[in-house]
């Protein structure tokens, strides 16, 4: 798709699309969220000059918003990443160790009666 052929509502859609995929939105919610937005925006657009600043403010407002949300959000680095999964690594390892501990001691317990 060429990006200077999008029109205003594709563009539109695209970027909200980002914005779900970035918030781990639900696919439903996303689509209703989507259709709830675009139906406002776009009739507010076509108010004309009536809706244009209602339309821009609501436009704008979003954009900070997202902006603001983002620079709250930590900075995650390979190496927190590489922490995390050689955690969840440990924990496995240990959780097999006590059920196979586990495991071994029923065997014994039965093995004396």
């Amino acid at each position: 798709m060429d990006l200077d052929s999008v029109d205003a509502k594709t563009a539109f859609k695209m970027g909200f699309a980002a914005y779900c995929a970035d918030h781990n939105l639900p696919v439903k919610e996303a689509a209703n969220l989507l259709k709830q937005a675009e139906h406002s925006l776009f009739d507010l657009a076509g108010l004309g000059i009536v809706g244009l600043p209602a339309g821009l403010g609501l436009a704008l407002g979003g954009g900070l918003g997202y902006g603001a949300a983002k620079m709250d959000e930590p900075e995650i680095t390979p190496d927190d990443i590489k922490a995390q999964e050689l955690a969840k690594t440990y924990k496995t390892y240990t959780d097999r160790l006590k059920s196979r501990r586990a495991y071994q001691q029923y065997r014994a317990a039965r093995q004396t009666r």
